[in-house]
């Protein structure tokens, strides 16, 4: 691709496209029939109610129902074909495109083929139908849609009530960008490839984590067992009270209006930081004095931080020193249990620590009802091949979220230079 600098055209362009881009406006493309009028769904005492809500029949699709792209037909709710004929208005066929404008602003997707005559759009999705392909790809406003400078556009023109939302009318003042058709084909085939590329990727991601799920499952009923080395069956698993295998420890919060506890070397976690398997550096950090004048303990390196309070059962591997907050109950793991595998135990056997909390303002477990819970507990050397096995997985499962990332980036900068 070649790089160009007129305002008219984009930074990045291929080399054989010159001409300046058209600029106009949503209205003005209604006008010269390049589309037809954009339209949502319908308002009022027309719009279906929760109600009116059936396990199959018509897509109702809402602003959240789209995301990456895609029309998620699984998630949406479904009203009766002789209630939708009904409507007036937010009738969506294959090839029209979609941007949601009311609450979640700017998801962007094309609707594909689907075993439904139609769908249907709540007001919280306009569809914008091509009516000169010859001018105006589809597959081009899709592309134009999720561009850097559009979206910009959209949030600007969006902004400004309670709820993030552009009409109908104000959605005529959009401006596009349009390059010759030929043109229009090829950044729409070059942005596809890079999509598909995207899709394949999140499939395999979503089909690694249920494969986890699946092989979690059979490893804790024991449906699946390893042996040793040498080919012989390990010793049966022992039932165990959490409280005998591990030091369940709770946390707490130094004085928030004395200085001197805070800003030390002391690694200081709350619940809303444990997002990953490990961790290590926290938001806030205390020193020696603020773990001294408080109820919060120094924690050893591989120390399981479970949240006990609100948000019950995140847990994370410490891979430093540290302490919480009073909303976790930390399990620092005896000589005889590895603390990979009781995390791994942890993650899968969530619904057993909701069970056992309780609260009318919010939910917490105590140290106490957590002691009491029954783990199966393999030998040792079984614990380390199950956590290895599972840690195996969770590398590759890591593996294709960063290629998920880098691809993401590259379509974001594409997405920031390739459109006028």
């Amino acid at each position: 691709m070649s790089k160009k600098l007129d305002k008219k055209v984009p930074v990045l362009r291929f080399p054989e496209f010159s001409e300046s881009w058209l600029i106009k406006s949503v209205s003005e493309l209604v006008t010269e029939n390049l589309i037809y009028k954009p339209l949502d769904g319908n308002h009022g005492n027309l719009h279906p109610t929760s109600f009116d809500y059936v396990k199959s029949g018509i897509p109702f699709v809402m602003s959240n129902d789209i995301q990456d792209g895609v029309i998620n037909y699984s998630k949406c709710h479904y009203i009766s074909e002789d209630l939708a004929k009904s409507l007036q208005k937010g009738f969506s066929k294959e090839g029209d495109v979609l941007l949601t404008h009311k609450g979640t602003v700017g998801e962007v997707a094309i609707v594909g083929k689907t075993p439904f005559p139609f769908i249907m759009l709540t007001p919280q999705v306009t569809y914008y139908r091509v009516n000169n392909p010859k001018l105006l790809s589809n597959l081009f406003l899709v592309s134009f849609f999720t561009s850097y400078n559009f979206q910009k556009m959209l949030k600007v023109l969006a902004a400004g009530g309670t709820r993030p939302y552009i009409g109908i009318t104000e959605q005529g003042k959009l401006k596009i960008s349009i390059p010759s058709v030929k043109e229009q084909e090829k950044i729409a085939s070059f942005l596809g490839a890079v999509d598909t590329r995207l899709t394949q990727l999140r499939r395999k991601h979503e089909l690694l984590q249920t494969y986890k799920r699946g092989v979690m499952q059979k490893l804790f009923s024991q449906q699946i067992r390893f042996k040793c080395d040498d080919g012989h069956p390990f010793p049966d698993w022992e039932k165990k009270k959490l409280g005998e295998i591990a030091n369940i420890i709770g946390g707490g919060t130094p004085d928030t209006y004395e200085d001197k506890y805070w800003g030390g070397q002391i690694q200081w976690f709350t619940p809303t930081e444990l997002k990953a398997k490990y961790i290590s550096n926290s938001v806030r950090t205390i020193t020696d004095v603020g773990l001294q004048k408080s109820s919060a303990k120094l924690l050893p390196i591989g120390t399981i931080l479970f949240s006990s309070r609100a948000n019950v059962g995140d847990v994370s591997i410490a891979l430093n020193e540290c302490a919480t907050n009073q909303g976790f109950q930390s399990f620092v793991v005896n000589s005889k249990t590895i603390n990979e595998f009781l995390y791994y135990w942890v993650t899968h056997n969530k619904k057993t620590f909701l069970r056992g909390a309780s609260g009318s303002t919010f939910l917490e477990i105590s140290k106490q009802e957590i002691s009491k819970i029954i783990i199966d507990l393999p030998y040792i050397k079984e614990q380390e091949k199950i956590a290895d096995f599972l840690t195996a997985i969770d590398q590759k499962i890591e593996a294709i979220a960063k290629q998920i990332e880098l691809t993401e980036q590259f379509k974001k900068g594409l997405l920031q230079k390739m459109f006028v």
